[in-house]
C-alpha cells in the first residue's frame, strides 16, 4: 500500500496517493515501525499541502513524522522533515524556534550544531530580531572556531561585528577583532590581519572606553600584534622598505604650542594691577607699529589662537622651532616609541624640500596610563615657508614599521554665513601657526635680566621701596649686523637704566635707545617698587637689522619680551605735611611721619629733596639716626627755602621719581587746571637694615599749604626729646598761629591728660583771638608718673569766632 501511494505521489494524483498514506500509518505504528510511520507521516503532510488541506492536518502530520524520526534515531531523516516543515510554514521566526528545538533535540554532532546555530541566526536577524540573531551568529562561528574551521568562524564573525561596533561593548568587540585577527592570520591573510589588529588597539583611544581590561590581556594583544607586524614586513616589506600604519596609540592631544626662540613661558598670578599689553608698550617703542608686529605682540600677550587666522609667525635661519604636544598611554602597559620626529617641508622660491630641515629625533616610553609632555624640534637650514605636518615614530623595535599622526590644527568656527552657521560639522578657518616664514636676515639677538631677586614663597621678594640693582644683558650676533636696538619698560618709574657714559646710548621716557651693538652688551638697571603686592614688570626689546629702515618690513625685526614677578612686601612709609615757617620768613617747613610697617628694624638715614634738581633739605631737630622697630612711627622736621637754587641731578633714581609723579598728583590738582603748575617738591627718606638700603617716598608734596583745610589755626609743639628721671617735669612750648588772611580768629585750647601724663599749668586756656598771621605761644609743663615714649600731641582746639567770608576770597 505505501509502495501504491508513492507511485501516485510520482505520478501526481496527490489525493489517491493521500488516502494510500492515510491507511498505511496506522499499521506502522501497529508494527512498532517508527521510520516506516514517520515517512508515510512525512508524506502524509506533503500531500495535504499540495492539496490545499487543512492546515492543522498537515502541520500535525510534519510533526509526527519528526517526533517518530527521533523515535527510530534517525536524526538525518528528522532534520530532513524540520527543513520540508519550515518551508512549507514560511514563518520566520517559527521556523528559527523550531531549528533551536532540533538543536537541542538532537544528539551532539558539532558541525550539524554549528550550521544549525549559524541558520537560526540569519533567520532571526531576517524576522526583525538582529541582537538575537547576532548571538546564534556569534555562538555558531565559536562552535566553527572550536572545530578548526577557520574561514567558516570568520565568515559569521564578520557578519556580525558591525552590529557591535560603536554601541559601547567594549569586550565583545574586542574579542571579535581580536579573534578575527588570529583566523585571518592562520589563513595566510597578513593584511587583514593587521587591519584587524590596528581596529583592536584604534579602540583603546576612544575616550569612551572605559572598561577595566586586565593588563595580562592587553600584553597578550600586543605581543601578538607586534609578531603580526614582523611576520608581515619580512613577507611584504622588501629590503630597506618603510611602512606606515594608522596606528592611534598613544592618543595625540589636539592642543598643540608651536614655540619660537623668542617666546617666554607665562604664568598666571594676581597681581595688583595688570601688567601694560605688550602691543601697547611696542606703540610706545615703535609708533605706527605695522599690523604683523601687533597681532605678534597680541599673541605674546594673550596667546589667542583666532590671531593666527591672519599671522605667520617668523624665525631665523637655524634657530629651533620647538612643538609642544601631549600623548597620552590609554593601555594599562608600557609603550615604547623610538626616533619620535616631526616631520614636514620647507618651501622655497624652487620647490619644497625636506632635507633642508633638521628634525632630531628622541626615544619616548610611556608607563600603564601615562601622559606626557614632549618638546619636538625642526631647525630649518634655508630661508623660505617651514610647513609642519605631522609626527612620526618607529613602533617598539621595528625600524621598517613607523606611525605616523598629522598636526591638524582648526582655527576658529566661521559663521558669517547661513551656509557657516547651518553646517553640522562646522566651518573652520585656517589656522596658520604650523606655517612659519624663516628669513636670513632677522636679528640674532639674545636679552636676559641676571641679577633679579631671589625667591621666596614662590616669587622673588623685595622691600618696599628697596633699591635693587640688576642688569640687562644683550648678545648680538656678529653674522647679522644690527641698525639699532630699543628697549622699553612697562614701569619707567619702578625700573630705570644706568647705562654708563657711552654716546650709543640715548635715553628716553620709557626707556633706553641702541644706536648699535656687537658683541655682549650689560646694562645696570635700578629696580624700586614703593607699592606693596605682587607685580608683573616687563621690558620689551626690539632689535632692527640693517637696511630695514623705520618702515621695513617685519622680517627684518625681532621682537623679545622680558617679564618678570616681583613681590614687595611692606617696609618704611612716609608722608609729609608742608607749613611756613614761624622763625624764618621764606622758608617752608615739612612735618614728616614716617613709619615703620615691616618686620624687621629699620634705621633712618636723612631725607633728600627732588624738584627739577636735589634742594637743600635742613633738619630743624637732633641730627642723630632714627632707628624704627616694627609697627613703630616717629616725627621728623625738615626746613626747606625754595629760592634756593637746585642741584643738578640726572640719575636713575630721580628719573624714577620724575616718572611716579603723574600718578602721585592729588586729585583736587588734577581736576584745576589753574593750579596746575603750582610748585611742589618729592621728599625721600632714606633707610637701612641688614645690609639692605632703600627709600620712602612722598611724591608732589606741595610748597604751599594745603587746599581747603579743616582750620585755620596751625599749631606747633617744642619739647626735649629725652627726660631722665627723676626730673619727670618736661616744659612744652605751645605755639598757635593763625594762617587765615582772611580776618581773626578766636578759640581756645585744651590739653587732655592721660594716666601716665598729667598737665600742671594750664589745662584749659582763656579765649584768645589772633588777627590775621600771627600766632600766640605759651608754655605748660607735663608731669609724667612712669619712664616710657609718649606722644606730647594730646591738644585740641575749639574755634568760637571765624571770619565770616570765605577763607579763600
Amino acid at each position: 500500500m505505501r509502495l501504491a501511494g508513492d507511485l501516485s505521489f510520482h505520478l501526481r494524483d496527490y489525493e489517491a496517493a493521500l488516502g494510500y498514506y492515510r491507511n498505511v500509518v496506522s499499521d506502522f505504528k501497529q508494527d512498532k515501525s517508527w521510520k516506516h510511520a514517520a515517512g508515510a507521516y512525512e508524506m502524509w503532510g506533503l500531500c495535504t499541502y499540495i492539496t490545499n488541506g487543512a492546515r492543522s492536518e498537515w502541520n500535525r502530520c510534519m510533526e509526527s513524522a519528526y517526533e517518530h524520526y527521533l523515535q527510530a534515531s534517525s536524526s538525518r531523516l528528522a532534520m530532513r522533515a524540520l527543513v520540508l516543515h519550515q518551508a512549507m510554514v514560511c514563518d520566520l521566526r517559527d521556523a528559527a524556534l523550531r531549528l533551536m528545538k532540533v538543536n537541542g533535540d538532537l544528539p551532539d554532532n558539532n558541525l550539524r550544531n554549528a550550521l544549525i546555530l549559524e541558520q537560526a541566526g540569519q533567520l532571526y536577524h531576517a524576522s526583525g530580531s538582529p541582537r538575537k540573531g547576532a548571538f546564534h551568529l556569534v555562538l555558531a562561528g565559536h562552535t566553527y572556531n572550536k572545530l578548526g574551521f577557520k574561514r567558516l568562524a570568520l565568515f559569521t564573525y564578520q557578519a556580525v561585528v558591525d552590529l557591535y561596533l560603536g554601541k559601547g561593548w567594549f569586550h565583545i568587540t574586542d574579542h571579535f577583532l581580536f579573534t578575527m585577527a588570529r583566523q585571518t592570520f592562520s589563513l595566510g591573510l597578513k593584511d587583514e590581519s593587521l587591519t584587524h589588529f590596528l581596529q583592536l588597539l584604534n579602540s583603546f583611544s576612544d575616550a569612551d572606553k572605559k572598561v577595566g581590561i586586565q593588563a595580562e590581556r592587553e600584553n597578550t594583544y600586543i605581543k601578538e600584534f607586534l609578531f603580526v607586524i614582523k611576520d608581515w614586513v619580512k613577507k611584504c616589506c622588501s629590503e630597506g622598505e618603510v611602512k606606515s600604519i594608522d596606528l592611534q596609540i598613544p592618543c595625540l592631544h589636539p592642543e598643540v604650542r608651536v614655540v619660537l626662540v623668542d617666546d617666554v613661558p607665562r604664568e598666571a598670578a594676581e597681581v595688583v594691577e595688570a601688567p601694560m599689553p605688550w602691543d601697547t608698550l611696542g606703540e610706545k617703542v615703535l609708533p605706527g607699529i605695522g599690523l604683523e608686529d601687533k597681532q605678534e605682540l597680541q599673541w605674546r600677550q594673550r596667546s589667542d589662537v583666532r590671531i593666527f587666522d591672519s599671522l605667520r609667525r617668523v624665525t631665523t635661519v637655524g634657530a629651533e622651532v620647538v612643538v609642544e604636544l601631549t600623548l597620552t598611554n590609554p593601555m594599562r602597559v608600557q609603550w615604547e616609541m623610538r626616533a619620535v620626529s616631526l616631520t614636514g617641508e620647507l618651501e622655497t622660491s624652487e620647490d619644497g624640500d625636506a632635507s633642508c630641515v633638521d628634525f632630531a629625533p628622541q626615544d619616548v616610553t610611556l608607563g600603564p596610563l601615562e601622559q606626557a609632555k614632549l618638546r619636538l624640534t625642526a631647525v630649518p637650514r634655508r630661508e623660505g615657508l617651514l610647513q609642519l605636518r605631522s609626527v612620526k615614530w618607529n613602533l617598539f623595535d621595528c625600524d621598517q614599521v613607523v606611525c605616523e599622526r598629522p598636526l591638524q590644527l582648526k582655527g576658529r568656527r566661521l559663521r558669517a554665513t547661513l551656509e557657516q552657521r547651518a553646517s553640522r560639522s562646522g566651518v573652520y578657518s585656517t589656522d596658520l601657526r604650523l606655517q612659519v616664514k624663516v628669513r636670513a636676515r632677522k636679528p640674532r639677538l639674545a636679552a636676559r635680566l641676571e641679577g633679579w631677586p631671589d625667591k621666596g614663597n614662590g616669587h622673588p621678594q623685595l622691600l618696599q621701596g628697596q633699591l635693587h640693582r640688576c642688569s640687562l644683558v644683550l648678545n648680538a650676533d656678529a653674522d647679522c649686523p644690527l641698525s639699532f636696538v630699543q628697549v622699553a619698560t612697562s614701569h619707567p618709574n619702578f625700573v630705570a637704566f644706568e647705562p654708563e657714559h657711552n654716546s650709543d646710548v640715548v635715553l628716553r621716557p620709557e626707556g633706553l635707545r641702541l644706536s648699535k651693538l656687537s658683541g655682549e652688551l650689560r646694562i645696570p638697571v635700578l629696580v624700586s617698587v614703593d607699592l606693596c603686592g605682587l607685580h608683573q614688570l616687563r621690558l620689551l626689546v626690539l632689535a632692527e637689522a640693517q637696511g630695514g629702515g623705520p618702515d621695513g618690513p617685519k622680517s627684518e625685526r625681532q621682537w623679545i619680551t622680558l617679564e618678570e614677578s616681583l613681590l614687595v612686601e611692606p617696609a618704611l612709609s612716609m608722608t609729609a605735611r608742608p607749613s611756613p615757617s614761624y622763625s624764618a620768613e621764606g622758608r617752608i617747613v615739612f612735618t614728616c611721619l614716617v613709619e615703620n610697617r615691616g618686620s624687621q628694624d629699620l634705621e633712618v638715614d636723612g631725607m633728600q629733596c627732588f624738584s627739577k634738581g636735589l634742594l637743600d633739605l635742613r633738619s630743624c631737630g637732633p641730627g642723630r639716626q632714627q632707628v624704627l622697630q616694627p609697627g613703630q612711627s616717629a616725627q621728623l622736621l625738615y626746613s626747606l627755602h625754595p629760592q634756593e637754587p637746585a642741584a643738578e641731578c640726572s640719575s636713575a633714581r630721580s628719573r624714577m621719581l620724575l616718572a611716579s609723579r603723574p600718578a602721585a598728583a592729588p586729585p583736587s590738582r588734577r581736576r584745576d587746571a589753574s593750579r596746575r603748575d603750582a610748585p611742589s617738591v618729592d621728599l625721600v627718606a632714606q633707610w637701612h637694615c641688614s645690609g639692605v638700603v632703600g627709600e620712602a617716598c612722598a611724591l608732589q608734596v606741595p610748597l604751599e599749604r594745603p587746599e581747603a583745610p579743616p582750620c585755620p589755626l596751625d599749631l606747633h609743639l617744642l619739647a626735649p626729646e629725652v627726660a631722665e628721671a627723676p626730673d619727670t617735669m618736661v616744659p612744652v612750648t605751645v605755639r598757635i598761629r593763625n594762617a587765615s588772611l582772611a580776618g581773626a580768629v578766636s578759640f581756645y585750647f585744651v590739653a587732655e591728660s592721660t594716666a601716665d601724663i598729667a598737665w600742671v599749668g594750664c589745662e584749659r586756656s582763656e579765649v584768645i583771638r589772633l588777627p590775621p598771621n600771627t600766632s600766640h605761644t605759651a608754655t605748660v609743663h607735663a608731669y609724667f608718673t612712669q619712664p616710657g615714649v609718649y606722644n606730647l600731641n594730646r591738644f585740641r582746639l575749639y574755634v568760637v569766632g571765624m571770619p565770616s567770608v570765605p577763607l579763600d576770597s
